[in-house]
């Protein structure tokens, strides 16, 4: 079909990589800190990915084999108090302590 005119000059397998261009669209020329105001712009959809892709890489750096989970269980809360654990480290290296005291919980009730 020609529906996706766009699509016929591009090699198989582009889509990935389109999907990641759209992925780091939310990330700022300027560095990549998130603002209320900028949040404020975007979609709640569009405001937990680019809290989440923020949240994934300062989680990564120390917890890399737990940091999509606790990614995700910290996704949950409100976005101002996503977006405060963004602007301060120790809140958010609380909130982690608290994720992985959850997730090993939660793996002990699993194996009994």
């Amino acid at each position: 079909g020609g529906w996706n005119q766009r699509g016929r000059g591009m090699p198989r397998g582009g889509g990935a990589q389109q999907y990641r261009q759209a992925q780091t669209i939310h990330q700022k020329e300027d560095g990549g800190v998130l603002t209320a105001e900028a949040l404020a712009a975007m979609s709640p959809q569009d405001q937990k990915n680019a809290l989440g892709e923020q949240l994934y890489h300062k989680i990564h750096t120390t917890h890399p084999e737990q940091s999509a989970k606790i990614t995700g269980m910290l996704l949950e809360m409100d976005v101002s108090e996503t977006l405060n654990l963004l602007e301060s480290p120790d809140v958010l290296q609380a909130k982690i302590s608290e994720a992985l005291l959850v997730l090993k919980a939660h793996e002990s009730s699993q194996k009994n």
